[in-house]
């Protein structure tokens, strides 16, 4: 096969001419023994596949997107990129030993996870990809990313170094748990024993989660007990370690020391008592998060995530 502009020259005593070529592109392909033909460059991004339908035995075709049946795939050279749209599926790679320096971009853009046959543990969970080579001994994965909105918003990375996804982002959204009007009517939770709401002053206890770091969002809650019971964290917005902060306190014209305990419980500090008609203004408080995201968000949606 010879491409470009061609010189009058003798091969095995045939000669091929420069005017065979018409463009930029074109190839030259065995029709028949001793007899050859002109190939037409084909569009941008097509694939030079072998077609014995075509006269010169080769055909130039777009890479077209492959909806995988519930069975699965088995990927084929002749197209390197593949796109589910349907729901969970497998799509196996052909054998790494017979296809070295070969390349697949695999494309999740189903409802489902697409299971990648051939690299252990590999699938894609959301909507993504990974693009894998193989090394002539075995499938490699290049790069690859990832999100999901199952629980919040999620994306992911492929972490070469590990050979496993990474999490890059996370944003559970704003979540309220409680909230309470002028009236004092409680709406959703209800708060735990000893808090009420203050009188005449609509408040509410919300919750974020973004990646590694949790926090809380008070407003204008009110001790009724001069030891309430805690604030209970919802599970995937835990705390790794006990942490504290000084929370102003309006109605005594103080701050009192306000911790996080045990992983799960928001209350005052060991050190210190909460005095009936104790009120928090409007308050936040971060603390790193265990590594284990949400597996269901509390309460309902303020804010989505972003």
């Amino acid at each position: 096969m010879l491409a470009g502009s061609i010189t009058p020259s003798k091969v095995s005593g045939v000669a091929l001419v420069a005017s065979l070529a018409d463009a930029k592109g074109d190839i030259i392909a065995a029709t028949a023994a001793d007899t050859v033909a002109r190939v037409p460059v084909g569009n941008n991004g097509d694939l030079l596949v072998a077609s014995s339908g075509a006269t010169p035995g080769l055909a130039w075709r777009a890479p077209s997107p492959i909806t995988a049946s519930a069975t699965g795939v088995t990927l084929d050279r002749a197209n390197p990129v593949y796109t589910f749209t349907g729901g969970s599926v497998t799509a196996t790679l052909p054998t790494a030993s017979t296809h070295t320096g070969v390349r697949f971009l695999i494309r999740n853009a189903g409802t489902g996870t697409v299971t990648v046959s051939g690299i252990t543990g590999l699938t894609i969970p959301g909507t993504g990809y990974v693009d894998v080579v193989s090394d002539g001994s075995a499938w490699v994965v290049f790069e690859g990313a990832y999100a999901t909105s199952a629980v919040g918003l999620a994306s992911y990375r492929w972490n070469q170094a590990t050979s496993a996804w990474r999490l890059i982002a996370y944003d559970s959204g704003l979540r309220q748990t409680s909230s309470w009007d002028v009236a004092g009517t409680v709406t959703g939770d209800a708060l735990p024993t000893g808090w009420e709401p203050r009188t005449g002053e609509a408040g509410w206890i919300r919750w974020l989660r973004t990646r590694d770091t949790a926090t809380v969002f008070v407003r204008v809650i009110q001790a009724s007990a001069a030891s309430p019971d805690p604030i209970i964290i919802p599970s995937g917005f835990l705390a790794q370690d006990d942490i504290q902060a000084l929370i102003p306190m309006p109605t005594v014209a103080q701050t009192r020391a306000w911790a996080v305990i045990g992983e799960d419980q928001l209350r005052r500090a060991s050190s210190n008592v909460f005095t009936i008609g104790d009120a928090s203004g409007e308050f936040a408080m971060s603390w790193p998060a265990v590594p284990t995201l949400p597996t269901s968000l509390p309460g309902t949606q303020v804010t989505a995530p972003v």
